[in-house]
């Protein structure tokens, strides 16, 4: 399964609405997961010890604050997240890159947001 798939099952409890590289025109209010390639595997020698994918976190939102909370909750649910297995993958850690990002409006006058993560995936 790929690492968004994975993310998926953790977000399940704070969002309703998620989908997977794709983004529907409705509902107005939406997250969506990307793989965003990631940073290079870790090697010990020559074997990769561990895989660094990142993900970006898209949400959608009819109302500014609304969608910075959602952001946020999923902020504090990720970012330090350690030592998860996850449709039998080990998950050594996920962490937030940067700060919550505002793309601004779409032509609804909708808002959307984004935060990315890198993890560490055991290979």
């Amino acid at each position: 399964m790929s690492t968004i798939a994975d993310i998926k099952t953790l977000l399940t409890g704070v969002e309703s609405s998620i989908y997977l590289s794709s983004r529907p025109n409705t509902p107005a209010i939406t997250c969506v997961l990307y793989d965003t390639g990631g940073r290079t595997p870790s090697h010990v020698f020559d074997a990769i010890a561990y895989y660094q994918p990142t993900i970006q976190v898209y949400i959608r939102d009819t109302d500014y604050e609304d969608g910075y909370a959602r952001c946020e909750a999923i902020s504090v649910l990720l970012n330090g997240t350690t030592e998860q297995t996850i449709n039998s993958k080990r998950y050594i850690s996920v962490f937030q890159m940067g700060d919550i990002f505002f793309l601004g409006y779409d032509e609804k006058n909708q808002a959307e947001l984004t935060v990315n993560f890198v993890c560490k995936v055991e290979k």
